[in-house]
C-alpha cells in the first residue's frame, strides 16, 4: 500500500538537511557577490584611467589636474563638487569638469562609474587632509578619487605667496605619465576608506585623531583590501600593510613624497 504522505519526523530531517545545506552554500553565496563587486570596481577604476588617457591625448600627454570648486574659471578642474552645504557631493550634472567630455553617458552614468558596489549605502567622508574619523554631516557620493601628486607644481599668481594654501590666480603645473618614474608602483586612482574632495594622500604619520601612529587612507572594503589603480594602467587588489614596512612608511610606493626642488620627475 502507497504511503500518502511524509512522516513527521522525515519532514524534519528534510528540513534539518536544507538548513545545513543553506547554512554552508550561503558563505559561498556571500564570497562570490562580493568577488563581482569587487570585478565592476576594478573596471570602473581601469575606465576612469582610460578616460584620463584620453583627456591626456588632447593636452600634451598632461593628465587631468585634481582639484575641486564650483565656478568654472578653474577651467582645469577634474572632476567638478559642490562645494557649499553638502561639501563630500560630486557634481555629476556639471559639465565644468575636465574629465567629464571623456567619460560616457550622462550623470547616472558618471556615479555609477565613480562608485564602488561594495560601498554604502551609508557612505560618509572625513573632512581635512589628515582626516581619520568619519563624519556622518559629510556624505559623499563617489568611492575614488586621485593622487593629489597629480596636481604637479604650484604656479604663483599675481600677489600670492608660498604661504597661503592656494589662491584664487595660482595655477598647478600637473603631471605627465611620462615624468613618472616606475609607474607600476605609483597609485594614480584610489579607492579609499572615507574619501573627501578630488584628490588626497594614500597614508599619514599625523592623522587627526593618533599622531605618530600609521594610517592608511587606502579602502579595505574587498576582504581587507582595495581596488587601486597604478599609472601604468594595471589595477590591483592592494594589501595596505605593505605601505607601512618596519622602519621605512611606504616603501616602494612612495607616493607622498613631495616634489623635490628643481627636479621634473614625479619621484
Amino acid at each position: 500500500m502507497r504511503r500518502a504522505a511524509f512522516t513527521l519526523v522525515e519532514l524534519l530531517v528534510v528540513i534539518g538537511i536544507i538548513t545545513v545545506l543553506i547554512a554552508l552554500l550561503l558563505p559561498v553565496f556571500r564570497t562570490a557577490r562580493e568577488e563581482a563587486r569587487t570585478v565592476v570596481c576594478r573596471n570602473n577604476e581601469r575606465q576612469i584611467y582610460l578616460a584620463m588617457a584620453a583627456y591626456s591625448i588632447d593636452n600634451r600627454g598632461v593628465q587631468p589636474i585634481p582639484f575641486y570648486t564650483n565656478s568654472p574659471f578653474y577651467s582645469f578642474t577634474m572632476i567638478e563638487m559642490l562645494d557649499n552645504q553638502l561639501p563630500g557631493l560630486y557634481n555629476y550634472a556639471d559639465g565644468h569638469g575636465t574629465l567629464w567630455p571623456y567619460v560616457s553617458g550622462g550623470p547616472v552614468r558618471r556615479q555609477q562609474l565613480f562608485l564602488c558596489p561594495s560601498d554604502g549605502p551609508d557612505r560618509t567622508a572625513t573632512w581635512g587632509a589628515m582626516g581619520e574619523t568619519p563624519l556622518p554631516a559629510v556624505q559623499r557620493n563617489y568611492s575614488y578619487n586621485f593622487t593629489q601628486q597629480l596636481q604637479g607644481r604650484k604656479i604663483l599668481g599675481p600677489g600670492s605667496t608660498e604661504a597661503q594654501d592656494f589662491a584664487a590666480n595660482d595655477r598647478f603645473t600637473g603631471v605627465k605619465l611620462s615624468q613618472i618614474h616606475h609607474a607600476d608602483h605609483k597609485l594614480l586612482v584610489l579607492e579609499g576608506k572615507y574619501p573627501v574632495g578630488t584628490s588626497m594622500g594614500i597614508a599619514t604619520l599625523t592623522s587627526d585623531t593618533n599622531p605618530g601612529r600609521f594610517f592608511s587612507f587606502l579602502s579595505t572594503r574587498h576582504r581587507g583590501r582595495g581596488n587601486q589603480c597604478f599609472a601604468d594602467g594595471h589595477v590591483e587588489l592592494f594589501d595596505d600593510s605593505v605601505l607601512n614596512p618596519p622602519g621605512k612608511m611606504l616603501g616602494k610606493y612612495a607616493a607622498l613624497l613631495p616634489w623635490q626642488a628643481g627636479s621634473e620627475q614625479f619621484q
